[in-house]
Formats: C-alpha cells, structure tokens, sequence
C-alpha cells in the first residue's frame, strides 16, 4: 500500500501488517517525539536567535552562544526538526565549538566566530574575535568584539592568560633572571659579560634593561 509519510510527506510503501504514518525511522522517532533531540528546550531570558552564515535553514546561533540544528539530515532523509535540536558544544584549541554538516562534508566553527558574524557582521579585515572578559568559554555577545591582534593579546595579559613571561614557549630565561640581569646591569656589570654567561645575544640583554622586553616585571 502507497502512502504519504506524515512527517517529510515523502511516498512509501506501507505494509498491510504494519500500518506506519512514516517513511523511515528517522521520520518515527520525530514522529514519537522520544528523544532528546525533540525535546523542547526553553530559550534564556530575553535570548535572539540568528542564522549560521553559510548554514542558512540549517543551523541557528543565539546571542548567549548557543547553537541549534534545524534540520535532520542522515542517509534517508533531509527534514525540518518539529523541534530544534540544542547541539552539545566541543572544545577545540580551548574554544567552544561545534561541528556542522552540509552534504557530504563536515565543518567545526568556533561559536565565538558564528555569535560575532551573526550579530556584528563578517569578520573585519585583520580582526579576530576576542573575549573581553578572558574566559573563552564566554560566548555571549556582551562579551566579544571584533579586535585586532595587538588588541586581543592585550585582553589576554589583562586576564592573565597570553603566553607572557617564562609561559612563552620560546622564553629563553625565567623570571629570576631577567630580576638578577637588571640588578647586575645596574651595578655596572658589561652587557657582553651577562650575555655571554645566560646564553643570550648582548642585543636581548639591552631590550631587558630598556624594558621593551619583559616589561610586565618591575
């Protein structure tokens, strides 16, 4: 028997001995409403929802960084959700993210980026999107911008979180030594001197004392 699936309204076959209303398991378990996935979830006090640049139909992101799928998608059907899907956010170099689908091919966003290109537009020529408060686990709008590099490592130091100091992978001296190679420059000891016996260029000995590097010690 040839019928209308209730859900996507795709024909199919209906067996005599199983009087289905849809045309696969997916358009059943949305059907039955008894997953997760279908669950209606409540939006934030006074929460705006906007669409995923380039995912548009499909994905929606909020101004309180949080993300919905709009759609099922999976080998048999591509059909609107009765009820958005709240998707589970990842972390990804230390970011939230989450990862998208579109045809055969997959795609992780940093929701931070969808929040700000939703709500503030495309992403500006030598901006990044940064964190005013540190936390990158902040992803409200109240709390991202539009910066550039030299702005966005300034938030960092502000909140103690840049790779400042000895926490620079490529530091070549703790902070001990850059106290103790003021303190001898003070007292007269020779650039070439101090240099030579911590391993660095007379160069790097004099940014030190001039403070144009290491300038967050006294």
């Amino acid at each position: 028997m040839r019928r209308e699936c209730s859900i996507c309204g795709r024909p199919y076959e209906a067996r005599a001995d199983r009087p289905l209303t849809t045309c696969s398991r997916a358009c059943r378990t949305m059907e039955l409403g008894n997953r997760p996935e279908v669950r209606v979830f409540p939006n934030l006090a006074g929460e705006s929802w906007r669409p995923v640049a380039g995912f548009e139909g499909r994905y929606d992101v909020s101004d309180q960084g949080r993300v919905r799928s709009l759609r099922l998608v999976n080998g048999v059907s591509d059909i609107r959700r009765p009820i958005p899907k709240l998707l589970v956010l990842s972390p990804s170099r230390g970011y939230p993210s989450v990862q998208f689908s579109k045809g055969n091919h997959k795609r992780t966003r940093f929701v931070h980026v969808l929040v700000l290109t939703a709500f503030r537009g495309p992403r500006p020529f030598g901006r990044e999107g940064a964190h005013l408060d540190g936390d990158r686990s902040n992803c409200r709008l109240d709390n991202l911008v539009w910066a550039t590099h030299v702005e966005n490592e300034g938030h960092k130091r502000l909140h103690g979180r840049g790779p400042q100091g000895s926490r620079n992978p490529h530091a070549l001296l703790v902070e001990s030594d850059v106290v103790e190679i003021r303190s001898l420059r003070k007292d007269g000891v020779g650039a070439a001197f101090i240099a030579d016996a911590y391993e660095i260029s007379t160069a790097q000995i004099h940014s030190i004392v001039r403070r144009r590097s290491w300038g967050h010690l006294p």
